[in-house]
C-alpha cells in the first residue's frame, strides 16, 4: 500500500486534517450551523442541533483539532455561557473553496466526430462558458508535435 500512501501524502496535511474534520454528518452539521449563525455557545449549539453533550463535545473537539473551528472561553455577566465556538479564517476559506466546486457545472461540449486523434474516452469534455467553438476545435486538433508547433503561431485571445 506504499503507492496509496505516496499519492495520499501529496495532499498537504492541513487539507487532509480538514477533510477528516468534515468526515461526519454530525461535524458537517456543526460546521454549517456555525457558518449560518456565527459565534455560538456550547449550549446554543446543543439546542440547535439537539445533540447530547458527550457527542457534541467529541465532534467539536475533532473540528477544533482540524483547525476549522475555534474554541474559546468567555464569561459575560448575567449569563452562564462560558464556552464559545466559531469558524476559523482557515475554516471559512476552506468552505468557500469547496463552495466553488458545488456550483452548477458548465454545459458539456461534444467534440467533433472527425477528430480521430481524440480518444473515445475524451469525446465529451466540459469547458467553461466563455470557451468558443473555435477554441474547442483548436484544442481538439492540436495533437501532433507539428500541429502543436503550428498552434503556437495562432493569435492569442488574451
Amino acid at each position: 500500500m506504499k503507492e496509496v500512501e505516496d499519492y495520499a501524502n501529496e495532499v498537504p496535511e492541513e487539507i487532509r486534517r480538514a477533510i477528516r474534520g468534515l468526515d461526519s454528518d454530525y461535524r458537517t452539521a456543526i460546521f454549517v450551523a456555525l457558518y449560518k449563525h456565527g459565534e455560538l455557545s456550547f449550549s446554543e449549539l446543543q439546542k440547535i442541533l439537539k445533540m447530547d453533550k458527550a457527542m457534541l463535545n467529541y465532534h467539536l473537539g475533532v473540528l477544533v483539532e482540524s483547525a476549522l473551528v475555534h474554541h474559546y472561553y468567555m464569561h459575560e455577566l448575567g449569563t452562564e455561557k462560558y464556552s464559545f465556538y466559531n469558524i476559523t479564517p482557515y475554516g471559512q476559506s476552506f468552505l468557500e473553496t469547496l463552495g466553488q466546486f458545488l456550483r452548477p457545472l458548465p454545459q458539456r461540449v461534444l467534440l467533433p466526430e472527425e477528430s480521430s486523434a481524440v480518444s473515445a474516452r475524451a469525446r465529451a469534455i466540459t469547458f467553461p462558458d466563455w470557451t468558443t467553438a473555435n477554441d474547442v476545435n483548436v484544442l481538439c486538433t492540436v495533437n501532433t508535435p507539428r500541429q502543436r508547433e503550428e498552434s503556437k503561431t495562432l493569435p492569442s485571445t488574451t
